[in-house]
Parts: C-alpha cells; structure tokens; sequence
C-alpha cells in the first residue's frame, strides 16, 4: 500500500488495501521487478522498473502495509520466468498500461500489446513461468491477485521489517530527481 496519491486513488477507487505489486526472485529482495512510472514527479513516463524501499516509500517515515508470497517454483519454470523479464526489461516499446489501470472499476482491465499494470505484469510472468492462473494477466487487481496466491502467503507487515527490506536499500537519487515538463 503505496503512499502516493494514485495509489491511494488505486486504492480508493477498487476498494482494496493494496495498490501494487513487484516481483523478487530472492528473499532479500535485493531487486524487485514491476512496472510504474520512472521518476517520481513524472507519472505518465512509467514502464519497467527496478524497485526498492525508498521508491515504495517516497522516502517519507511511512508504514507501508504488505503481504509478501513465497511461490515455488521447479528450476525451469524459474529460468521461463528470467528469460521473461529479461526480453520486458530489454525491449524499450514496453510502457505502463494507465488506461486500463484507470477504467479497471468499470472494465475489469483490458489487453494492450506491450503494456501492463503492475500486477498485470507479476501475473504474466508467473503465467509464462506456468504457474497456472484462473484469470487473463490483465484481468487482475492486487486484491483478486493476492487471493488467487493465498496459499502462498509468508508475511503480513510493515515492508521495512521484512527482511531488513529498509536497510538493505539505496536511495536512487534519479528516480527523486525533478525534471521539467
């Protein structure tokens, strides 16, 4: 549960807890993979990103409120799912699905070649790792998601107490820095 206003927004206009999603693929969470904007005071430049807690903070003393899945996976499904990031986090086209982010309370999401919401993005990888899901990667909201992976479940809590999450991450001053419009 992001602080930011369109998390909040997110958060508001769905009706759930939670706005946003990463995927890790180590428990330190040394890198998280998702997709969002950029740079923070630009929202409409968003696509693939690296995150870490001062993203996920803003850098303010927050508590951020999140569950954490722990999914096993055999190792070629593990190497279906590096391969998978590794063609988004190369391919530049890629870019942030906000339409169907934003009309997702009345249309329930929609396909868009080469885009995708945060949790659109978590459930495609999963899906190309065959990891079977009920639902289209688009059709997802962190809520039905998050319900969908109940069973793998391994912590409920504040993201700076996880794993030492906070102290195991570096500010990036260039996702903070200003830039003119």
């Amino acid at each position: 549960a992001t602080p930011s206003k369109f998390g909040k927004l997110i958060r508001c206009a769905l009706n759930e807890r939670y706005n946003h999603m990463s995927i890790a693929l180590d428990n330190e969470f040394k890198e998280l993979y998702s997709f969002a904007r950029k740079k923070n005071h630009l929202p409409l430049e968003a696509g693939f990103v690296i995150e870490d807690y001062y993203r996920f903070s803003l850098c303010k003393e927050v508590p951020i409120n999140c569950r954490v899945y722990k999914i096993p996976l055999k190792e070629e499904q593990y190497e279906k799912l590096l391969i998978s990031i590794d063609k988004v986090r190369n391919d530049s086209s890629y870019v942030y699905n906000l339409f169907s982010a934003l009309s997702f309370p009345i249309f329930k999401g929609f396909y868009v070649k080469k885009a995708f919401t945060c949790v659109g993005f978590v459930a495609f990888l999963l899906n190309n790792a065959g990891f079977k899901l009920r639902k289209k990667p688009w059709k997802y909201s962190p809520n039905s998601l998050g319900i969908e992976l109940e069973p793998y479940l391994y912590y409920v809590g504040e993201l700076a107490d996880f794993n030492n999450f906070k102290e195991n991450s570096n500010v990036n001053p260039s996702y903070f820095k200003k830039v003119n419009y």
